[in-house]
């Protein structure tokens, strides 16, 4: 039969052993060297206070129904019941800066009714520490023994949040996992000061990722108490048989969702550190949100791709940026890939379309992806970084063609190598070879994607049947604001096929005519050296 015992003051200096204690309105100290065994549980009531200057083994719950344990306490409470142990109450328990709470149960300890503070030493022996839907919060004092079956175990709802300065130099453990240990560890380099975070560990990947290869299968929800200012560093760690097929830890990343996965900004891309766990960093990180690892294959192969189009080739390694000075360049490409971004690149001319297709056969289009193209000649990605990222593709070795809406688009005349995870092809070279007969014109050694292609046919046609005139003259005698129907008025500010030279307006018998760019692809074409007017200029892949 238990036994309540009601504690005024005691001062314990030897090992003594109750079936359970109440500390009810008064105190207890445990000397240092001195050992207390309660073998039931350990209940605080009526600002009943315990200072644990000794060892304090509980082999039940421990309770706090209004008490405390003393803030200066010095010593070791050890949850080493052989059951299934719980801290609850009616009221948070603080364990002081120099007291150590140590997890020593098999069967685990588990938080059942409050969020709880470690100002200490969390230690794990052996056994889990269960957050279930409540909080728990641990002190600059990193906690020590985590390893696989003794960590802190995120089931649920509940964090584990901790404080981490804004030094860029502290990394700060959050050793948590779901039925694994999975610890995440996070360093600040931002302008705030000290910001508390919360981590939660989850198995799988995030519910709106839609991916299932290529990955760990797993994920950290992270919170912040106040938003802004941080530049993280976040390292994540998992095992070998937490990977799933195809992930390559050879050549992965740390990526951050706010949507649940259905985007994802990965970062930079590389190999693993560690046998079994591994780890992996990401930097740069401005906000929270969840975080996931991939591999290159959601990261993205890199391709360095350079292109010139000649309806705005102004010479000497230029175009003209008209079209986006004129603010008249869509957030979403015009190709049909449903690519948005949130601005245009300042030194953009114009979005292009790259498709990779396959290395056996080159009428095989595996991926297309919306791109842009600087005054360069540079391909930039949507985030505005030079070179492509090419992503949802396997490392390999594929044919790759660049296409813009009103040029005549051109394929490589081999496959690129982008089995190392980057590859490099220079279009603008006539050192390059490119796919088909007279596929690009040769201006002044610099090779340029020809242009005039206005009805978007794969063709460029001076005075035949499907003459690319014909869209300029309509856009131009068509126009609202045209109502005089006058051949040399001037459609301004527009983002149109017609506009063949792409100075942003289309203009049909004035001096800057978008039909001049048509004459000349036809009557330049080296496969009509008489200078026919009705010779079509075709585009060359297959």
């Amino acid at each position: 039969m238990k036994k309540s015992l009601l504690i005024l003051l005691i001062t314990f200096a030897f090992m003594t052993g109750y079936s359970q204690m109440l500390v009810d309105g008064g105190s207890v100290v445990v000397q240092t060297g001195a050992t207390l065994v309660i073998d039931g549980d350990l209940t605080m009531a009526s600002s009943g206070d315990i200072q644990i200057d000794g060892d304090v083994e509980l082999k039940g719950d421990f309770i706090n129904n209004t008490g405390t344990v003393n803030a200066a306490s010095t010593g070791t409470l050890a949850m080493n019941g052989t059951a299934a142990q719980e801290i609850k109450g009616s009221a948070s328990t603080t364990f002081g800066s120099t007291l150590t709470l140590e997890i020593d149960n098999t069967t685990g300890v588990s938080l059942t009714s409050m969020d709880e503070t470690v100002n200490g030493t969390l230690a794990f022996t052996s056994g889990l520490l269960t957050l279930g839907t409540y909080n728990l919060t641990v002190g600059s004092t990193d906690p020590t023994g985590a390893a696989a079956g003794q960590y802190v175990q995120t089931n649920s709802t509940g964090e584990l949040k901790r404080s981490v300065p804004a030094d860029g130099a502290t990394n700060v453990p959050f050793d948590v996992g779901n039925s694994a240990f999975n610890p995440l560890v996070l360093q600040n380099s931002g302008t705030a000061t000290t910001d508390t975070y919360g981590v939660i560990a989850q198995d799988g990947l995030p519910g709106s990722f839609t991916g299932t290869d290529h990955a760990v299968n797993r994920h950290w929800d992270v919170t912040e108490d106040t938003p802004g200012g941080s530049d993280l560093t976040t390292t994540a760690q998992w095992i070998g048989s937490e990977e799933l097929t195809n992930f390559d830890r050879t050549d992965c990343s740390v990526g951050l969702t706010v949507d649940a996965g259905a985007t994802v900004a990965w970062t930079a891309s590389g190999a693993a550190s560690g046998t079994s766990p591994y780890t992996r960093s990401g930097a740069g990180f401005t906000g929270v949100g969840t975080f996931m690892v991939g591999d290159y294959f959601y990261e993205g192969l890199d391709l360095d791709l350079d292109l010139f189009l000649a309806g705005p080739y102004i010479g000497g390694g230029t175009m003209s940026t008209a079209i986006n000075a004129n603010n008249d360049i869509p957030l979403t490409d015009p190709y049909g890939t449903s690519t948005t971004v949130a601005t245009i690149p300042a030194t953009a001319v114009d979005w292009i379309k790259v498709e990779l297709r396959d290395k056996t056969d080159n009428t095989s289009v595996l991926k297309t992806y919306a791109f842009f193209v600087d005054n360069g000649g540079n391909v930039l990605n949507t985030d505005g970084n030079v070179g492509a990222k090419l992503t949802g593709m396997l490392a390999d070795q594929y044919f790759v063609t660049v296409n813009h809406r009103n040029h005549l688009g051109a394929m490589t005349n081999a496959t690129v190598d982008l089995s190392g995870g980057s590859g490099v092809f220079d279009f603008t070279s006539p050192a390059s070879v490119v796919y088909g007969t007279d596929a690009m014109y040769n201006n002044v050694g610099t090779m340029v994607m020809w242009a005039g292609d206005t009805d978007g046919n794969n063709n460029v046609e001076f005075v035949t049947g499907t003459s690319d005139i014909t869209p300029i003259s309509n856009k131009v005698l068509t126009d609202p604001g045209n109502t005089s129907f006058l051949t040399n008025y001037i459609v301004a500010s527009v983002y149109d096929l017609a506009d063949a030279d792409m100075n942003g307006n289309v203009e049909f018998v004035t001096g800057s005519s978008d039909i001049t760019p048509i004459s000349f692809s036809v009557l330049n074409n080296p496969g009509n050296p008489t200078a026919l007017t009705n010779v079509i200029l075709s585009q060359q892949i297959p």
